[in-house]
């Protein structure tokens, strides 16, 4: 029995269900750019550290924060690599873009642009390696020796 009484509600179905994953993704890259931004705080006020470091530490996080997002979007999806990671990226960059523009005296600039590619770029890959990613096969019987 199909579920879908036509097929423009199939293809809403899914498209929902797409546009979920990718925002599950985000959610999760979002909590890992907190926890690494949180540890790197941290080390910052433990150490003296130079504040020409601390660009370069923002930029690994949001870098490994969108890896993780198109990771996990990929692991869901298992279609697409590039183009779901890639809207999962953009999707945690918009959110990255409305969050600084919340903050007085802040400007979008070039920087901004920077963040934005390397953000697209990352969540692309998180998603290719996990569309690409081969689980391990399950054995159908145990082993006999």
């Amino acid at each position: 029995m199909n579920i879908c009484a036509k097929e423009s509600t199939c293809f809403v179905l899914v498209y929902d269900r797409i546009n979920a994953f990718k925002a599950i993704g985000s959610g999760t890259g979002s909590a890992v750019v907190l926890a690494l931004l949180t540890v790197f705080a941290l080390v910052m006020s433990a150490q003296d550290i130079p504040g020409g470091l601390t660009a370069p530490m923002v930029t690994i996080t949001l870098v490994v924060g969108t890896l993780a997002a198109g990771y996990r979007c990929g692991r869901q999806l298992r279609q697409n690599g590039i183009v779901n990671g890639a809207l999962t990226g953009g999707m945690m960059y918009l959110v990255l873009l409305a969050i600084s523009l919340t903050v007085p005296r802040n400007e979008v600039g070039l920087l901004a642009l920077y963040k934005c590619l390397l953000m697209l770029v990352g969540g692309a890959i998180g998603c290719i390696l996990a569309v690409n990613h081969r689980s391990k096969a399950k054995m159908s019987h145990p082993k006999r020796r």
